[in-house]
């Protein structure tokens, strides 16, 4: 079983995205609207793949990605999701920056790419 943690802090969004991952076989889909809380879970439970918001409440997205890279030394795919994606907007801590909103296509990509082990 394939473990995605996304850190989002929309609910509705948050909801839509479970719906969305939970149409791919063997993945297990988690959402915290804290990123502080997201870290504490990563700590804790190894992780496939993150997916981070970035303009969440209490943190930034992209400083999640610093702890979990740097501080942590966590190596598994982050992909940065955010409504507002600047052309050229890059960081050495995300793989990847994604637009939202996140479409069933978008996300089976995300996971083709990223989660190679997983086929549909």
């Amino acid at each position: 079983m394939v473990e995605i943690i996304y850190v989002e802090d929309d609910v509705l969004t948050g909801k839509i995205c479970t719906h969305l991952f939970s149409l791919i076989p063997n993945i297990n889909f988690t959402v915290f609207t804290s990123g502080y809380e997201a870290i504490d879970q990563i700590k804790q439970k190894e992780y496939d793949m993150v997916l981070l918001d970035v303009g969440l409440n209490d943190i930034s997205g992209l400083e999640i990605a610093v702890i979990l890279r740097r501080d942590l030394k966590l190596n598994m795919p982050i992909i940065a999701t955010s409504a507002h994606i600047d052309p050229g907007m890059e960081s050495p801590f995300i793989n990847e920056f994604i637009e939202k909103p996140l479409t069933h296509e978008i996300i089976k990509e995300i996971v083709r790419k990223h989660i190679p082990q997983l086929t549909d």
